[in-house]
C-alpha cells in the first residue's frame, strides 16, 4: 500500500492505535505530526507513570512545543494544577560557572520572550504582558526573603565588565514615532518602572520600612567600594543617553500632598550635595510655615557658606522680600535670629560680620563690616515715632548688681603697634548728613538724649558753676573744636 493512502486509513484511527502502527509499518517514515491530537479528549497527552522525562526533545526541531490554534481568551496553552509543588520551568543548571545554563550570544540575545499586542483593537481594564503573583496566607517569621520577580546578573571573581549597561532588570518604554500623551488624570503615568504599593485596610508599620522603592548596599565582609575620577555609587541615577536631545523636566517629582515629609537624609556625610552649575541650586516655590527648618545639633555650623565671589555685586546671601501687613503694634523682622545662652559665665552671644582686606594694595574709598539702611520710598508721606537704620538696645538684669559695665551701644577701634596715623584719621564715631546737607545744617543737631530729667546731680545737670577744667577734642568739617568739660559741676 502507498504511505500516502496507508497514512491516510492510519489517520482514521485513534491515537493510542494509530502511533503504534505508523512506526511498525516503517521506522524510518516521515511523519508530520508525531503526536496528533484530533479528537476532543480530557489528556491530549497524558504521563501517568512515573518518568525521567516526560517528554524529551533531543534533536534539531524548529519548535518544540507549538500552540497553532486560534482559541477562546479563556483557554490556557499550558497549565499546571493547583497545589503543584514542583519547579514549573527551569532551564539550564543554577551554577557559578560558564556552559550550564541556556547559552546567550550575539544570534541568541533573549532566549525567553513573551510577546504580545493588542491586535489592533481597544483594550480597557488592567493588562499585564506577565504577571507573577506571591499570595502569602501564612504569618511568617525568621529569616525569610520573598521576592515575586528577581533579576539578577553575577560577575563571578576576576571577571571584569567594559561594556555599555548590565541591569537586573529593566523597564523600557519606546515612543518611535509621534506621540501624544493625554491620561485620564493628572496623577497617572507612562513610566519604564511603576511600583505601587496597594493598602485596603488599617496598616501598622511597627518596625522597618514599606517602600515603593527599595534599594540597598551590601557589601559583604571587610570589602568596600572605591570611587575613582569618573566612577559613581549611586542608590539612584538620573541621566540621558548618549542620543541625549533633550533633559528630563524633573529628577524627582513629588506631586501635591503626595508625601508627608519630601526628603529624609539620615547620618550622612553631606545631605544634599548640588555640583557642577546651577541657576538655581534650591527654588522653594510654594507657601510655607518654614521653608527651611533646621532643628538639629550642630558642632560647626547649620549653614556653612564658602563662597569665591566673581562680581562686586555678587552675593553670598541675597534676601528679597516684602509684606503688606498694616499693624501698628508688631515689628517686621525679615531677618531674626533668637539665641539663649544656658552656660554660667559664657561670653558673647552675638551675631558677627567680619571682613578682612587681604590685598596688596590700599583699599578703595569706604568699607564696612555692617551696614543699615533704612529708605522711604516714593510714595511714604514721613511717618510718627521714631526711626532709624540701625537699632541697639540691652536689657541689663533684673536685680542689683556688683560688677560689669552696661551700654546700649559699643564701639571699639582696634589699634596695632605699628599704625602710625596722620592728624584727623582716628575717630570712635564718624557722623555725615549725606545728599542735602544744609537741611542738617539748619535742623540738625549732633545727638537726641531722650527720657532723661533735668537737675542737679543728673545726668542732664543745671550747675555751671567754676570755669571748665577739661576739654574733649571733636572735628567738625576737618577742624578740632572741644567740648568744655567740668569734674565738680555741682561743687
Amino acid at each position: 500500500m502507498p504511505d500516502a493512502n496507508r497514512n491516510s486509513y492510519l489517520n482514521m484511527l485513534p491515537t493510542s492505535i494509530r502511533m503504534p502502527l505508523k512506526r511498525m509499518f516503517n521506522s524510518n517514515a516521515v511523519i508530520n505530526n508525531p503526536i496528533d491530537v484530533d479528537v476532543a479528549s480530557t489528556a491530549g497527552i497524558k504521563v501517568s507513570a512515573a518518568t525521567t522525562d516526560a517528554i524529551t526533545l533531543d534533536s534539531t526541531f524548529t519548535h518544540g512545543l507549538d500552540f497553532n490554534h486560534v482559541n477562546t481568551t479563556s483557554a490556557i496553552a499550558l497549565h499546571f494544577i493547583a497545589a503543584y509543588t514542583g519547579k514549573v520551568i527551569e532551564t539550564g543548571t543554577y551554577s557559578s560557572t560558564a556552559s550550564n545554563a541556556v547559552t546567550l550570544s550575539s544570534t541568541n540575545t533573549r532566549p525567553v520572550s513573551f510577546l504580545a499586542d493588542d491586535a489592533g483593537a481597544v483594550m480597557t481594564g488592567n493588562i499585564r504582558g506577565v504577571l507573577s503573583r506571591v499570595l502569602l496566607t501564612a504569618l511568617h517569621t525568621g529569616s525569610l526573603t520573598v521576592d515575586a520577580i528577581r533579576g539578577q546578573i553575577k560577575f563571578p571573581a576576576g571577571v571584569d565588565f567594559d561594556a555599555d549597561y548590565a541591569s537586573g532588570v529593566q523597564g523600557y518604554i519606546e515612543i518611535s514615532g509621534s506621540t501624544d500623551f493625554n491620561l485620564n488624570s493628572d496623577d497617572h503615568a507612562v513610566c519604564g518602572i511603576r511600583s505601587r504599593v496597594e493598602v485596603g485596610a488599617n496598616l501598622a508599620i511597627q518596625q522597618g520600612y514599606l517602600a515603593g522603592v527599595y534599594v540597598e548596599l551590601n557589601t559583604t565582609g571587610a570589602y568596600s567600594v572605591t570611587q575613582d575620577a569618573d566612577g559613581i555609587l549611586a542608590g539612584m541615577v538620573i541621566t540621558y543617553t548618549d542620543q541625549k536631545n533633550d533633559a528630563w523636566g524633573y529628577g524627582i517629582y513629588m506631586a501635591p500632598s503626595s508625601v508627608d515629609v519630601g526628603m529624609v537624609v539620615n547620618n550622612a556625610v553631606t545631605g544634599i550635595s548640588l555640583a557642577g552649575t546651577t541657576t538655581t541650586g534650591i527654588a522653594i516655590l510654594g507657601a510655607s510655615t518654614n521653608a527651611i527648618s533646621i532643628t538639629g545639633a550642630s558642632s560647626v555650623a547649620q549653614i556653612n557658606l564658602s563662597h569665591t565671589l566673581a562680581a562686586a555685586d555678587d552675593r553670598c546671601i541675597l534676601i528679597t522680600s516684602s509684606s503688606s501687613s498694616t499693624s501698628a503694634g508688631t515689628s517686621q523682622a525679615p531677618i531674626k535670629m533668637t539665641h539663649t545662652m544656658t552656660g554660667v559665665g559664657a561670653v558673647g552671644g552675638r551675631a558677627e560680620f567680619n571682613t578682612t582686606y587681604n590685598a596688596s594694595g590700599a583699599i578703595g574709598g569706604w568699607s564696612n563690616a555692617l551696614k543699615g539702611n533704612f529708605t522711604f520710598g516714593a510714595n511714604c508721606t514721613g511717618g510718627t515715632g521714631l526711626h532709624s537704620a540701625v537699632c541697639a538696645e540691652i536689657t541689663v538684669p533684673n536685680v542689683s548688681v556688683s560688677g560689669g559695665f552696661y551700654t546700649g551701644l559699643e564701639v571699639e577701634l582696634n589699634l596695632p603697634a605699628s599704625h602710625v596715623p596722620q592728624a584727623k584719621q582716628l575717630s570712635m564715631m564718624y557722623f555725615s548728613p549725606n545728599t542735602t546737607a544744609a537741611t542738617f545744617d539748619t535742623y540738625g543737631t549732633l545727638f537726641e538724649l531722650a527720657g532723661v530729667s533735668v537737675g542737679a546731680g543728673k545726668v542732664f545737670d543745671t550747675c555751671t558753676a567754676g570755669a571748665a577744667s577739661h576739654a574733649l577734642r571733636i572735628t567738625i568739617a576737618g577742624t578740632y573744636y572741644y567740648i568744655m568739660l567740668q569734674d565738680n559741676v555741682d561743687a
